[in-house]
């Protein structure tokens, strides 16, 4: 081959390898910058199923669950704009400045929940003068499904600092179905419908989450505002002091003594009707006992009642009409 030929051919083929070379160089960055974008854009996280056969996802994976890490495609970044919107409050709790609920938006007595592992039977706000604050108590029937053994835990809400919450736990011996779990004082009730989450576990460990129980609890006074004993015993008593979302017009003239009773009466009666309906109807639908019966038992539902020596004043007497009716009653004797 002359000499002149093969150094052409050598030239030709330097070329093409460098090109060939940068061309290969050029696909591995697009190459590792689609993977850096691929990855920038899904992530791993924990998945594991319950014997429920509910799915649960976590940053990392608990102990004792056979669990397997899925990739998901992360959110989108928010923009600027979007950032700066504000986000209303969707907790089931009240926030800082939220108000308490009119005795008309709280409603009656809250359904007793049932499920997989326990029913509630009660469920309450305790007033604590001790401590010039409320308890959450609830009380349940244990299923054939709760095994000695087992952990339940209940979350409570903190009313006083929205989004915190308190743990108590107990260990199911089995020697009784009946449950009692209660939080320790707490500050800061609002009327307000709070929801309480109970978790149950395999065991003391709490690795193995077994199932949960969801309540809500009613709580029937505003504490907010309370600073000592006087105060406190005013906001618990009677019927509470939840606020009224509406009151009846007032007639131009005075009204007697009399016709304040009958308004008081009309007023109480309006709280207590959803509330009576909701006893009957629970009476037979659970109880199964005789609607004629369940009607004649709770027909006196809300008078004044003898506990002990003590006797109780009728329900809701603390209403404002109520109020105005026996101030009125007071100025003519």
């Amino acid at each position: 081959m002359p000499h002149d030929q093969f150094k052409t051919e050598s030239k030709l083929t330097h070329w093409v390898n460098r090109h060939t070379l940068l061309a290969g160089l050029v696909g591995v960055f697009i190459g590792a910058a689609a993977v850096l974008v691929l990855t920038s854009a899904r992530a791993q996280i924990c998945k594991w199923v319950d014997e429920n056969g509910v799915a649960h996802y976590a940053q990392t994976c608990p102990e004792g669950v056979e669990a397997e890490r899925v990739e998901i495609s992360k959110s989108p970044q928010p923009s600027a704009a979007a950032s700066k919107k504000a986000i209303p409050y969707a907790g089931r709790d009240p926030d800082t400045n939220a108000r308490s609920l009119s005795l008309e938006k709280l409603g009656s007595r809250l359904e007793k929940t049932k499920s997989r592992y326990l029913q509630t039977t009660s469920a309450m706000v305790r007033s604590d003068d001790s401590s010039l604050g409320g308890q959450f108590i609830i009380r349940l029937n244990a299923s054939s499904r709760l095994k000695p053994g087992n952990v339940v835990e209940a979350r409570f809400p903190d009313p006083a600092h929205p989004g915190e919450a308190s743990f108590e736990s107990i260990l199911y011996e089995g020697f009784s179905p009946i449950i009692r779990i209660a939080s320790r004082s707490a500050r800061g009730f609002k009327c307000w419908n709070y929801h309480v989450v109970l978790s149950i576990f395999s065991d003391e460990t709490k690795t193995t989450l077994l199932g949960t129980h969801e309540q809500l609890v009613q709580s029937r006074f505003d504490l907010t505002d309370v600073r000592n004993e006087k105060q406190f015993t005013e906001a618990t008593s009677g019927g509470g002091n939840c606020p009224r979302s509406r009151r009846p017009k007032r007639i131009s003239k005075p009204m007697s003594p009399r016709q304040l009773d009958d308004e008081c009466e009309r007023a109480r009666e309006r709280l207590l009707k959803p509330e009576r309906e909701a006893l009957i109807k629970r009476c037979i639908s659970q109880e199964n006992k005789d609607p004629e019966w369940c009607e004649t038992y709770y027909r006196s539902y809300g008078d004044a009642r003898r506990h002990g020596e003590t006797m109780l004043p009728p329900r809701y007497w603390d209403i404002p009409e109520c109020v105005e009716a026996r101030e009125a009653r007071k100025q003519n004797n």
